[in-house]
């Protein structure tokens, strides 16, 4: 990826008028003096019609045809744009091999392909010599390269994703955003580089590759907030605000407005600070479909900082929702592609964010459009760089964000409930109206990915009732199982439980440390259940005694005692208590 070809430049670009747009008082104007004019003239009534109709076709609104990414006209164009990038030589810089990668992967080319693989590699080299060897605008390498990693496999490139963070994360300015490592605008934050940071961030910590800090997506936030025009809309470099009155910023455009708009979006929903933002829980939704607990309360999720405003983040949600209702394009003067993209994920955040998802979207149709028209031959379009263009368009057509946010958020369609019953959920209702028992049994990515999404809070007490299937393939079997261990400490009841359950289903003696720091559990349910599994795969009845309810005491004891059972076997366990 040429550093032009995600550079912004210092262009102002004019507002413009939403496509489609009919401006209802010219066209009264036209006719009323197209009918004084026919009058004056005698001219008959077919003279009249023909004319009037000329004049409608003039000034009224063309609709654009219906489309989703399934509508065979969209899978043509993304078959052709994949086709071009997989016969086209490989982008100079890490971003570059990174994007092509993420396009080809969300258009379902598989793992082994060969471009995807030229990623991995350079994300593996850019993990030992990026920190000493990088460009003014390495934003966009880091950002790109933790995306791409974290959406193709985040148990397997773990490592890679934790250094890139945390490189990511230390070179944050102190002002809160990303933005050059050198030159004039050392000081300040780039909205266009702060947009591939914070949708980083989301990424793998949705994945469970890494945990963000809360006090760093907190300065983000904060720096978003601060760096809006009084338009509603956002600017290059971002000039901030000392109070709360708006400072006037530079370039403000369709762009980088959909960046710093996204941006906000994505951190709000990484911090949990838009949660009661969206639609109620259940409101259209047959009741089968209304998740509640026992107390007849729905979950919910909280803000995890208090360092952010609530208001004004929703005021510049508000506000930068208010200013592309105003200056809505498809084709703003330039950076066209570069735009799709970050529309694309503006507007499904948003989706995500006020829990309404539209499935023909006005903005998608007239995008669709505009791409049949510009596709090259070759099957890539290109403005600033074919490569990179071609992976924009793709990820555009695909929806790429908003499959991102249906694997994190592990649903399919609408959220159901506020959070997200999957679609494999075979639900029983009770005379009320309400679930009473969902027995969620499925392939483990989709199951595994709910949990690691949070959303496990939705399964209230069902942890016992899910049922995972591993995958067949060891190596992928392996790392499933590495994933549930690691959830078998997670802060809700019934993640902790449905991860116990599915690893008491494996009779694996590798899971033995993960049962007996389990033994510790502050619920007594655990306790049981690893107790038991224990027990079984031991071959011990009894065990070492620990009853349904045992005190602290207790369970110290028969910690250690199952330790030095396990040692026996295996002299060199380590344990996690």
């Amino acid at each position: 990826m040429s550093a032009g070809a995600l550079m912004l430049r210092n262009h102002r670009a004019p507002a413009a008028a939403r496509p489609g747009h009919c401006d209802l008082p010219l066209f009264t104007s036209l006719c009323a003096l197209l009918a004084h004019r026919c009058a004056a003239l005698r001219l008959g009534t077919l003279t009249v019609w023909t004319l009037w109709v000329g004049v409608s076709l003039a000034v009224l609104p063309t609709t654009a045809s219906a489309y989703s990414p399934e509508s065979p006209e969209v899978k043509s164009l993304v078959d052709k744009a994949v086709s071009y990038l997989n016969q086209s030589r490989p982008e100079p810089r890490l971003g570059g091999k990174s994007l092509v990668a993420l396009a080809l992967l969300k258009a379902n080319q598989p793992a082994d392909n060969e471009k995807i693989q030229i990623a991995v590699r350079a994300c593996q080299q850019a993990v030992e010599n990026l920190e000493r060897q990088h460009t003014a605008d390495v934003m966009y390498d880091l950002g790109l390269s933790i995306i791409f990693l974290s959406e193709l496999d985040p148990e397997l490139y773990r490592s890679e994703i934790n250094a890139l963070m945390k490189l990511m994360i230390k070179w944050q300015k102190p002002v809160g955003g990303w933005g050059y490592l050198e030159g004039p605008h050392i000081d300040t934050g780039d909205t266009s580089m702060t947009q591939y940071a914070v949708l980083a961030m989301w990424t793998a910590d949705r994945s469970g590759a890494f945990t963000v800090d809360p006090n760093s997506a907190a300065k983000v936030a904060n720096w978003l907030i601060r760096t809006q025009d009084p338009s509603g809309g956002w600017g290059y470099q971002g000039r901030e605000a000392k109070g709360d009155q708006r400072e006037r910023q530079d370039t403000v455009q369709q762009s980088l407005s959909a960046a710093g708009c996204g941006s906000s979006y994505v951190v709000g929903d990484l911090l949990r600070l838009t949660s009661d933002m969206r639609a109620k829980a259940g409101d259209g939704l047959p009741p089968a479909l209304r998740v509640v607990r026992q107390n007849g309360k729905v979950p919910t999720m909280g803000p995890v900082t208090d360092k952010v405003n609530r208001t004004r983040l929703k005021s510049a949600l508000a506000d930068g929702d208010q200013w592309f209702e105003r200056n809505f394009t498809i084709q703003p003067p330039e950076w066209v592609y570069y735009y799709m993209y970050a529309l694309e994920r503006y507007k499904s955040f948003r989706e995500l964010t006020l829990g309404r998802e539209e499935k023909e979207p006005d903005w998608y149709n007239t995008g669709v459009d505009f791409l049949k028209r510009t596709q090259a031959d070759d099957g890539s379009w290109s403005e600033s760089g074919a490569g990179p263009d071609t992976c924009f368009g793709i990820l555009f057509l695909i929806r790429g964000t908003r499959k991102s946010i249906q694997k994190a958020e592990g649903y399919d369609g609408l959220l159901k409930g506020g959070r997200g019953l999957p679609g494999t959920a075979d639900v029983t209702v009770g005379a009320n109206g309400q679930i009473v028992k969902t027995p969620f049994q499925g392939e483990a990515e989709s199951l595994l990915s709910i949990l690691e999404s949070s959303a496990g809070d939705d399964l209230d007490t069902l942890g016992e009732d899910l049922r995972i299937k591993l995958s067949d393939d060891p190596a992928t079997r392996s790392r499933e199982m590495e994933r549930l261990r690691r959830l078998a400490g997670a802060n809700e009841f019934a993640v902790r439980m449905a991860a116990l359950q599915a690893l008491y289903s494996t009779r694996d003696l590798d899971n033995v440390p993960t049962f007996i720091f389990a033994l510790g559990d502050p619920d007594p349910r655990i306790v049981r259940k690893a107790r038991d599994a224990l027990r079984l795969l031991s071959r011990k009845i009894n065990g070492f005694g620990l009853g349904d309810d045992p005190t602290d005491g207790e369970k110290l004891d028969a910690i250690s005692r199952w330790k030095e059972w396990y040692q026996a076997l295996r002299p060199d366990a380590q344990f996690l208590n």
